[in-house]
């Protein structure tokens, strides 16, 4: 599972797209540092079609690392988890 694109949906949310097809929002915070701060516990579930489909903790761990590593080579911003 890699990341294909993260892009802000909204002022306090990211979307994080991956290459087996599969999305996900995350909540969290812009701040004036310029850094999004997402909050751990919004990694719940996938977007629609996997909606049904609860994100296990093993793969919750691989979106933070993954969204980490991502952020800082492919920018603009970094992105941390809280």
């Amino acid at each position: 599972m890699e990341i294909t694109e993260i892009s802000v949906q909204f002022r306090s949310t990211i979307e994080i797209k991956f290459d087996n097809h599969k999305s996900i929002l995350i909540d969290g915070e812009w701040t004036m540092t310029p850094a999004f701060y997402a909050n751990i516990s919004s990694i719940k579930k996938w977007k629609k079609p996997f909606d049904n489909v609860l994100v296990t903790d093993l793969e919750k761990r691989e979106i933070i690392d993954k969204t980490i590593k991502y952020s800082r080579k492919n920018g603009p911003l970094p992105i941390y988890f809280d």
